[in-house]
């Protein structure tokens, strides 16, 4: 980030740490799960807590992470299933390849108007077919198909998909991460746009605003996407090291939960959680360092004053003497 980015971004993080804009463990249990016991935020700091993390670090920047924390990015994501024949058919007419549109349920209430430029867009490459989940009813002119609901899953994961356009949605980006395809990212609101952001600055794809985009902009950005092999090249090569891990993510959530049943979690609690929260954040080392500093600049201050004033008296002394 720049550094106004990062001054926005220190403002904002500790906005989110003063009030939180998630509900409390309690809250949700009282909500969801009435019947359960009331938890407390104390019973739930002294329990065995373990942190499965919808995330990856090939889809994050590198953090520092607890050692409760389990990273188990991709849970949704698994092997692609065959076509159900309805769609096998519309794949199988494609010449150039497949395009999988999914812009998640908000497509329902936004503007007739984008969806209207999405499928100009879409009718102007011929030799590309395009699915994409769009209103109610099933509906097929030309290279496109509306579906109300596609197996987004199997879709990518078909040989012949080349681009998926999607809003960024966590399990939909880590799909495309699993099936190796390039997106071009309509971020829309959350944490889409910081997931549009990585898919940027990771190469997957290129990101565009859902509010200002024009037909012919849309068109040269989907050649852009499918036909540089640079973002072919990276999504493909990070699918490979996700894919290579000894352990999927479902895998690894499993066994250390097994873990945590087993053997408790002591040895791997953090120690932040039995610290007051001026230590967490050293409050009381950066008092001390500025109460020594302050010290120090007031004891040479008066130093300095002593010198000076010592100065004029010997000075005065000779002018007298004179």
């Amino acid at each position: 980030m720049t550094f106004l980015e990062r001054m926005i971004n220190t403002v904002l993080s500790t906005i989110h740490l003063i009030k939180p804009t998630m509900p409390s463990f309690g809250n949700l249990v009282a909500k969801y799960v009435p019947e359960k016991p009331f938890v407390s935020n104390s019973e739930l700091k002294n329990s065995y807590l373990l942190h499965i993390i919808d995330g990856d670090i090939l889809m994050d920047y590198p953090i520092p992470i607890a050692s409760n924390a389990i990273l188990c990015g991709g849970l949704a994501a698994r092997p692609a299933e065959s076509l159900i024949t309805r769609i096998e058919s519309f794949v199988k007419k494609s010449k150039d390849g497949l395009v999988i549109v999914a812009l998640g349920s908000i497509i329902k209430s936004w503007p007739e108007q984008i969806t209207n430029k999405l499928i100009s867009a879409f009718q102007k490459m011929k030799h590309f077919n395009f699915i994409f989940r769009s209103g109610e009813y099933e509906k097929e002119y030309g290279n496109i198909l509306l579906l109300p609901w596609l197996p987004q899953n199997d879709l990518l994961g078909h040989v012949k998909t080349k681009l998926f356009i999607t809003h960024c949605g966590k399990s939909s980006v880590f799909e495309a991460l699993y099936h190796g395809v390039p997106m071009l990212a309509f971020p829309i609101a959350l944490d889409q746009k910081s997931n549009a952001a990585l898919i940027i600055d990771k190469g997957y794809g290129i990101s565009m605003d859902i509010l200002d985009f024009s037909v012919n902009e849309l068109v040269e950005n989907i050649n852009i996407v499918v036909h540089n092999s640079t973002f072919m090249f990276s999504i493909k090569n990070a699918s490979e090291i996700f894919h290579s891990r000894p352990q999927t993510p479902t895998q690894r959530a499993a066994y250390w939960i097994d873990l945590v049943t087993k053997y408790g979690s002591d040895h791997f609690r953090p120690a932040s959680l039995d610290m007051p929260w001026y230590c967490y954040f050293m409050l009381d080392v950066y008092l001390v360092y500025l109460v020594g500093i302050v010290l120090a600049v007031y004891v040479l201050k008066v130093f300095l004053k002593y010198c000076v004033k010592l100065c004029c008296r010997k000075k005065n002394a000779k002018e007298k003497l004179q």
